[in-house]
């Protein structure tokens, strides 16, 4: 058992030594589970939970830190934990990196906000990739399966006429055709395709200076997202009475999902094509001096992704902009939506620029420090955006928006041994965050909100060291969301969203001892929340119903995580992983509540019957836990024969506040066995042996396909006469495949 280096603290230490929670996969691992992407990473880490609902796009990335996520992202697709490839701020498509070229990726739970600035205020994910080589080694694998994948991959590394100057070079090709037809046109849905290209050269310019210039490619073309609108005529609680005259009535219990995709593909791909398009450029520029027995550390990073996007957010192969009793003849009144407002094809842009300078101590001293400064800019833009009438068939222009952010920080790293295996550490981060929300309507002037909040964002840790392979940390941290803006909602009351933050209070435990093959990590935590940033749907006199993004008030969080990995027996290894996750809502008065439980609309009856305190956190797994067995045996001198199992578990997870409707307890098996002879490695494969159908997501919708609710009266704006439905996104089955691998 190798020891496990990570840059949890901006600088290589063993996993042991750092009083923060983390959860790191070697390439080593990430290739023997068959890991493709960020969220079969988190089904074996504890505390991480993520699982896209609609595809690649920027929006679906929502992971969920130690029982807090994101209900909806915010400017420049702000979320809970933020994503880092090689220490550089990724704003976009987080779901679109590749794990091809990665040496380790280390998955860190609580507020990183200190070490690693805005978006990270419970948790952060960084990706660290491959450094060229010294001697000339390289990879190439493939893999063919079920469902018309296919994957080809390979990188070459080492010296480039040079000693001094080294190269690393990778490129992968990935399909996965779908495993699903869209009933209205025959087409293919939910099929991905990627392919990256990266390069790095270092070069040892002089002893102490190290130059490290990356540059990359990556290009997405994915189909629409599988995704099943569970019907309206399946609800069974919370009808629209005399007594109830806002509600849109509801489902109790786990969704109902059925293999049954209707979308509007045909009409998208005639202006520009269904699903989602990326073309990212990126790079970063490192510089590593020595001076002295000092570390000065210059990273630059930018990141520029062309991105376009064409779906049917009907859910269902319909128009919900009309009633349904309106035909295609039908005038649509004014004061209704235009036809095919759910009916989108979208282009945006978004860049990323950053530029740190950190300087560091000597790492054997008593007393070592860090000190560091930041600068971010990000940019997100909708250049176009266009709604295709179903009626007629053609695009219509609508309303754009573009979000801006600068962010500057100074930052600092202090660690004192202050008695015998006794460390200190405090970490504090200032930043300035100027946030710029700007709405660009059609037939309107440009309207731009800002704002330029400051905030200090300190981490406090002891470490104990009892012994040299188990360490002992308490740990208090504090993270920050940065607030928002609604643009497009007439009424300033609900313009601004306040800054959401978090208080961590975690004690810890860790063990590594190599020579019995027994790693262990356990950590138990209290998060107390304040301002959660949540989507509600309000009702604004004078313009109707919008959905915006809102604080909750307060939300606390219990928790334990632990992971432990053995050598059972002679060549049988394990790894298991478990976390309990007790996420309370403590204060939210919900408009949604309120009108399921009979309020008449009055501020009165929302503020009595709108509170949901005391209710789990949606879309927050209670229960996660995984198991990995793995078995080698040499066969010959030159061959050996394995075999592996893998389990994984997630409790059902809550759509919305109310806890009504729920995704229901989801499993999932894996087996692999293969060959390793000499420099090859050959395997057959099966994920999701057993199946399981249980969806990975609901989302609170609506569906007017079959009736409109009866009016009653009542206080206020008057409530939408549409009931819900439950858009369900379906899952990947069972899938067999076989891959082949070759190392030099």
């Amino acid at each position: 058992m190798a020891e496990i280096i990570v840059t949890a603290r901006k600088r290589e230490e063993s996993i042991l030594d750092v009083p923060v929670a983390v959860t790191a996969f070697p390439a080593e691992s990430i290739e023997a589970l068959g890991l493709a992407d960020l969220g079969d990473i988190a089904r074996f880490t504890p505390g991480f939970a993520l699982n896209s609902a609609l595809g690649r796009q920027p929006a679906s990335y929502r992971p969920v830190f130690r029982g807090v996520t994101t209900m909806r992202n915010g400017v420049a697709n702000s979320n809970a934990g933020n994503t880092f490839v090689d220490g550089v701020y990724v704003g976009a498509a987080l779901l679109s990196t590749d794990l091809d070229q990665v040496e380790r990726v280390e998955i860190m739970r609580g507020p990183q906000s200190a070490q690693f600035g805005r978006n990270t205020y419970v948790g952060a994910v960084n990706y660290v990739t491959r450094q060229p080589s010294a001697q000339l080694e390289g990879q190439l694998r493939s893999s063919v399966a079920q469902h018309d994948s296919f994957d080809v991959s390979g990188w070459v590394s080492g010296p480039l006429a040079t000693p001094r100057l080294r190269f690393l070079v990778g490129a992968g090709h990935h399909e996965y055709g779908g495993e699903w037809t869209n009933l209205r046109d025959g087409s293919d849905i939910g099929g991905e395709e990627s392919d990256e290209v990266s390069a790095k050269l270092l070069f040892q310019a002089t002893e102490s200076l190290d130059i490290t210039l990356k540059l990359g490619w990556q290009g997405t073309d994915d189909d629409h997202y599988a995704m099943y609108l569970q019907p309206s005529t399946l609800n069974n609680c919370c009808f629209r009475t005399a007594d109830a005259p806002r509600s849109r009535e509801y489902y109790v219990g786990d969704a109902v999902l059925r293999d049954q995709v209707n979308l509007y593909t045909d009409l998208l791909e005639q202006h520009g094509g269904a699903g989602t398009e990326l073309d990212r450029r990126l790079g970063s520029l490192t510089l590593d001096w020595e001076l002295g027995e000092y570390n000065l550390t210059s990273l630059t990073g930018f990141i520029r992704d062309d991105y376009s996007q064409g779906y049917d957010t009907s859910q269902a192969g319909y128009d919900p902009s009309v009633p349904r009793t309106f035909t295609c003849s039908t005038p649509v009144p004014p004061i209704l939506p235009p036809r095919g407002s759910f009916l989108l094809r979208e282009r945006m842009d978004y860049g990323d620029f950053s530029q740190e300078l950190r300087l560091s101590s000597p790492a054997n001293r008593p007393l070592r420090f860090t000190l560091g400064a930041y600068y971010y800019r990000g940019e997100a833009e909708v250049d176009s955006r266009n709604r295709i009438d179903p009626c007629t068939g053609l695009a219509h222009a609508v309303d754009r928006e573009r979000d801006e952010v600068e962010n500057r920080a100074l930052f600092g790293a202090l660690a004192w041994d202050f008695a015998e295996r006794w460390t200190a550490g405090l970490e504090l981060r200032w930043a300035e965050d100027e946030v710029t929300v700007t709405s660009l309507p059609v037939n309107a002037a440009a309207a731009s909100y800002r704002t330029t909040p400051e905030n200090i964002t300190p981490r406090f840790t002891i470490d104990w060291r009892p012994l040299d392979s188990t360490s002992y940390y308490i740990n208090v941290s504090k993270g920050t969301k940065p607030p928002d803006f609604n643009p497009r909602v007439p009424d300033e009351r609900y313009r601004a969203v306040d800054e959401e933050s978090a208080w961590n209070y975690e004690i810890g435990v860790k063990a590594w001892l190599p020579e019995r093959g027994l790693g262990l990590a356990l950590a138990a935590y209290r998060l107390d929340v304040k301002n959660q940033q949540v989507t509600e749907l309000l009702e604004i006199p004078g313009f109707g119903t919008a959905s915006i993004i809102t604080n909750a008030g307060r939300t606390r969080v219990w928790g334990l995580e632990a992971e432990a990995s053995a050598e059972l027996a002679e060549n049988l290894t394990a790894r298991a992983t478990y976390s309990w996750t007790d996420s309370e809502i403590r204060e939210w008065i919900s408009q949604e509540e309120a009108d399921l439980r009979g309020s008449d609309g009055s501020a009165a009856d929302n503020e009595a019957l709108g509170s949901v305190a005391g209710q789990d956190s949606p879309r927050v797994p209670r229960h996660m836990a995984s198991l990995v067995l793995r078995y080698q045996q040499p066969l010959t001198a030159s061959m050996e024969w394995y075999g592996s199992a893998d389990w994984s578990y997630e409790s059902s997870r809550y759509a919305a506040e109310d806890n009504l409707i729920e995704t229901g307890d989801r499993s999932l098996v894996g087996l692999r066995t293969g060959l390793l002879i000499g420099r090859w490695d050959m395997s057959f494969w099966a994920k999701n042996l057993f199946d399981d159908d249980r969806p990975v997501d609901v989302l609170r919708f609506f569906d007017g396909r079959y009736k409109t609710l009866p009016s009653f009266p009542q206080q206020g704006a008057r409530p939408s006469s549409t009931p819900r439905g439950f858009a369900i996104p379906l899952p990947r089955g069972r899938q067999v495949g076989a891959t082949v691998s070759w190392r030099f």
